[in-house]
């Protein structure tokens, strides 16, 4: 139904709605292979013995032992990268940063030093200057579904509406049915002003991904916040028996914020019953 008049719309914040930046899928072995044949392709240039061995530790997670190994070859752009990613993931950002600047000197026309470099200002809280790298990034990393989604999510941290929602539908073009970003575009819809088409996307996410801990809470959440601004999704008892529903699929799943939903439910519960 229409928005009732005066309703403000409810205000979501970031922090609540958009899952915190982690460095970890970017160590994922998978995704460690892809960027290094990225780069090897773009660098075009042989290896030394030591080097090739570093290439090969990074590619199985062994980053330390790489970074070891990559010494000797002080400034080729393999070196320098296999040893950003050991510096980064034992959390030295401006050493990892240092190291992929210089991946990207030497290797102009490789993108994956400035995804790992994007990396580095999100974990340091720099979400805008993570969205542009990212962003820049694709231009030679299109077919990655991570770095899109590790896009998406700094705009919206930085309240970015324009990019979070470019991308978004960039990437639902390319993997129409991944949940990564059909979660996401419920996450976003809600963040920036539009609860109710956010809560229709997050109910068609949720059908398909039932077990989505983050889409739950973050749907029950919508439910009280248009609530608690003087609104309703539909009426006060069906927005309550909606809300119920996600909160008892999050508190089967063993969700850790069942403290709050609680509280959320018992503010919707007393409406509903205010309502009658």
């Amino acid at each position: 139904g229409a928005e009732p008049a005066g309703a403000p719309a409810p205000r979501f914040e970031a922090g609540s709605l958009v899952e915190t930046f982690s460095r970890d899928p970017l160590f994922d072995p998978a995704v460690v292979g892809e960027f290094l044949d990225e780069l090897t392709f773009a660098a075009a240039r042989d290896l030394s013995p030591a080097l090739e061995e570093a290439v090969k530790d990074a590619r199985a997670g062994r980053f330390a032992e790489a970074a070891d190994k990559a010494k000797s070859d002080r400034l080729h752009p393999l070196a320098t990268f296999v040893r950003g990613l050991a510096a980064l993931q034992q959390g030295q950002l401006e050493a990892a940063a240092g190291f992929f600047r210089s991946t990207l000197q030497t290797a102009p026309g490789a993108y994956s030093p400035m995804a790992y470099l994007a990396a580095c200002y999100a974990a340091g809280g720099r979400d805008d200057e993570a969205a542009g790298a990212w962003q820049t990034s694709l231009l030679g990393l299109e077919d990655s579904p991570l770095v899109y989604q590790l896009l998406v999510d700094a705009a919206m941290r930085s309240g970015d509406a324009q990019t979070a929602m470019g991308a978004l539908q960039e990437a639902m073009g390319k993997w129409p049915d991944d949940g990564r970003f059909t979660g996401r575009l419920g996450v976003a819809l809600l963040l920036f002003g539009r609860p109710k088409d956010g809560l229709v996307a997050l109910d068609r996410h949720l059908a398909a991904h039932p077990d989505d801990q983050h889409a739950l809470f973050v749907a029950v959440q919508a439910i009280y916040g248009v609530g608690a601004a003087g609104g309703v999704v539909e009426s006060p008892q069906q927005d309550l028996a909606r809300a119920q529903a996600y909160a008892e699929a999050y508190a089967r799943l063993g969700g850790a914020q069942q403290a709050l939903v609680k509280r959320w439910l018992d503010f919707l519960e007393k409406r509903a019953g205010d309502a009658r």
